[in-house]
């Protein structure tokens, strides 16, 4: 093999050898489960033009109308700047109104339209045999216990470091593991089905 050869050889196990590192890092599982997610999600709602956003959007004010901006995209976390552009398109759409309020001629409430609550049903009914399928491969259990850990994970990630960002690479993995594993019940035998 040429020097160039060997070199490429290298190169392609060291990639490989840092890809199964970095595939066990919990935030780059996570992230390549989004993507399958939305990816999946975005076939399922083919035809309807909503992103996981957008759904979400709909799905608050399907269980909140009248709801303000402000309060939607907090509870979404949406970042206000981001949340206008969408509320724009859903409204050129036909999805969603705005209405002001009279106490408050700077504010609106939100509330889906007619034609909003027919596409929300309908990618309500979508969404609901997607996640059927990935209840059926958890089963009740996983996915109780996964959507468990995801909580954990993400209460973990927002708390902030104790000692600042010098002190990350030398965080004892006892000290947030012990309060996860109180919360989570671990199933004794945890098995995906396919």
């Amino acid at each position: 093999m040429s020097r160039r050869g060997d070199l490429a050889a290298n190169a392609a196990a060291e990639a490989g050898f840092r890809l199964e590192r970095l595939e066990e890092h919990v935030g780059y599982a996570l992230r390549l489960a989004q993507i399958a997610v939305f990816q999946d999600f975005h076939r399922v709602m083919e035809g309807l033009g909503l992103t996981p956003t957008q759904y979400s959007i709909l799905m608050w004010l399907h269980a909140h109308p009248g709801a303000r901006a402000s309060q939607v995209a907090e509870r979404l976390r949406i970042k206000r700047t981001n949340f206008v552009p969408l509320l724009d398109r859903l409204e050129e759409r036909g999805l969603v109104a705005r209405q002001r309020l009279p106490e408050d001629r700077r504010a609106f409430a939100l509330h889906l339209t007619a034609e909003g609550e027919r596409v929300r049903e309908e990618a309500s009914r979508r969404v609901a045999r997607s996640e059927g399928r990935l209840a059926r491969t958890l089963g009740p259990e996983g996915k109780r216990t996964l959507l468990t850990l995801l909580a954990c994970v993400r209460e973990t990630a927002e708390r902030p470091h104790e000692a600042g960002p010098s002190s990350l690479a030398g965080d004892p993995p006892s000290s947030a593991g012990s309060q996860i594993s109180t919360r989570v019940k671990r199933p004794s035998s945890l098995s995906i089905r396919s």
